[in-house]
């Protein structure tokens, strides 16, 4: 058994139980450019004939179109359209829904087993946990890359046929941004759904994850506040936060204001998040279901999931740099890690309990 092994039946059944599911996930995925732009390429031709669309072309002039569906599918390639004048226009290079449908899809692979109680006969099965695991998370990243390529596939055909005011390096910066973007959100929502038993842990987890960088902030400026914390160290603290928050990259998405730094970031916390994930649900007892963590006890918790908040904290304050901040935050939860088992240690031997 190799390293990330794949196991042939199981892709067959991941594709037989979630078709439906992805279904549903690849019209959100591709509604921004594809279905909008088509919609309005609809609207074109029926409103052309009908002669309701001079207003239309009227604006879309300013920004040098002549229609409105090549519009649409620059508009998300390029995030932010600025004319000579100075008018600008900010569009999603994805549809707002999607990266919460992404982060779904990662919890549903996982979460719709523990409802039936169907994890516990894969793991009676003749197949490893890892294999379980590995197959998984492989479908269901699969899938978010094919449907990004169908993505592609449509933007590059639009410049081949149409004026449409982005260049070849622009549409395939924009499918990596993408697709980094929402394989992060894919490999948290599967790393959470492999710690949490049941639909409310796994949707309340979420929730926490995505407010996270809120309920630090607030707890940084009540508690720095009083403390003699400046301004500037609080603004620059929240800036900071923003990186943890989900819709962060997809609102500041524009081809001026993202580099390539941006999706090596993105794409490391995908591995990262994907390694930690399938290492924890393999180790994971699957046949618990139902509480809120499916390890049943509280170390895993205070452990591993507590020091990430100085982890973070400190990031933040030596955010200089995205690699300083790294360095600074990995040691900082390395630290952190060490002090909680060295706390548990001193809690077990005065026999306080850390269980």
């Amino acid at each position: 058994m190799g390293l990330f092994p794949l196991n042939k039946g199981l892709l067959w059944k991941e594709w037989r139980q979630n078709r439906w599911l992805l279904a549903v996930l690849f019209l959100f995925v591709i509604f921004t450019p594809v279905i909008e732009a088509m919609l309005e390429w609809l609207q074109t031709v029926f409103g052309g004939m009908m002669g309701i669309l001079e207003v239309d072309r009227q604006w879309l002039a300013l920004f040098g179109f002549e229609n409105a569906w090549s519009f649409e599918v620059a508009g998300a390639v390029k995030g932010l359209i600025v004319t000579e004048s100075g008018s600008a226009v900010g569009f999603s290079p994805l549809f707002p829904l999607a990266p919460v449908a992404v982060w779904l899809w990662g919890i549903l692979l996982i979460v719709r087993e523990r409802t039936p109680n169907t994890l516990e006969f894969l793991a009676a099965a003749p197949v490893s946990r890892r294999e379980i695991a590995v197959t998984k998370f492989f479908f269901g990243a699969v899938s978010i890359i094919g449907m990004m390529t169908v993505n592609l596939l449509f933007v590059l055909g639009m410049r081949l046929v149409e004026s449409v005011g982005y260049t070849w390096t622009e549409a395939l910066f924009w499918f990596a941004y993408c697709v980094s973007y929402l394989l992060s959100l894919y490999s948290l929502g599967f790393l959470i759904a492999a710690v949490t038993g049941n639909w409310v842990a796994s949707l309340g987890a979420g929730l926490l994850c995505s407010q996270l960088h809120w309920l630090l902030a607030d707890a940084i400026g009540f508690f720095g506040v009083p403390m003699g914390l400046p301004d500037s160290a609080l603004g620059r603290i929240r800036d900071g936060l923003e990186y943890i928050y989900l819709f962060f990259y997809l609102s500041n998405y524009a081809v001026d204001r993202v580099h390539t730094g941006h999706v090596a970031a993105l794409f490391a916390a995908f591995l990262v998040l994907g390694v930690l994930a399938l290492r924890l649900f393999e180790k994971s007892p699957l046949e618990k279901n139902g509480q809120a963590f499916v390890f049943g006890s509280s170390r895993f918790f205070w452990g591993f999931c507590i020091p990430l908040i100085p982890a973070v904290l400190v990031g933040v304050v030596f955010s200089f740099n995205w690699i300083s901040a790294l360095i600074a935050g990995g040691l900082a939860y390395v630290a952190g890690i060490r002090a909680a088992k060295y706390l548990m240690r001193q809690m077990e031997g005065r026999g306080i309990g850390a269980r």
